[in-house]
């Protein structure tokens, strides 16, 4: 059993250890009353408020400015997938007697791979230029090597 000086003991340890942590909580109840006041009386600032509702409407019209840009962006890409988006070049020479690669084709086409093929051959006394139909990288006219070569250059 224990003796009366234990007792007293523990009853002295646990009122001091009870006496703190009542101090601790006064402190901590302080400072919170105090940030308590603080933010109460900056929301009855009226610049703070303000500036608040001016936050809240520029987010709100940005917010709408963001969407027609984005709107806007999508009309583009649907407008543009007819246009050319790939251009491929090959310059050679179409005969034994001429140099300096003066002929060549040249591939334009959208992003389907789509478009025409323009070759010319130029000759000592004579140019020819021939056009030719290009539909998803193909044509339904024979293509020459370089033509192959200027439309799969468009396509990468």
């Amino acid at each position: 059993m224990p003796t009366e000086k234990a007792i007293i003991l523990s009853s002295l340890a646990l009122s001091g250890f009870l006496s703190l942590w009542v101090v601790f909580l006064s402190v901590r109840v302080r400072n919170l009353g105090s940030k308590h006041r603080t933010v109460k009386a900056l929301s009855k600032d009226s610049d703070v408020a303000s500036a608040i509702d001016e936050l809240n409407r520029l987010y709100v019209e940005t917010k709408s400015e963001v969407a027609a840009l984005r709107d806007g962006q999508v009309a583009l890409a649907k407008g543009l997938t007819g246009a050319v988006q790939g251009v491929g070049v090959v310059r050679f020479d179409a005969f034994d007697d001429s140099a300096g690669r003066l002929s060549f084709s040249v591939a334009l086409l959208d992003a389907a791979g789509s478009g025409v093929v323009l070759s010319t051959i130029n000759g000592r006394h004579e140019s020819r230029s021939y056009a030719k139909l290009v539909e998803k990288g193909s044509s339904p006219y024979n293509l020459t090597d370089e033509e192959f070569q200027a439309i799969k250059l468009a396509m990468e």
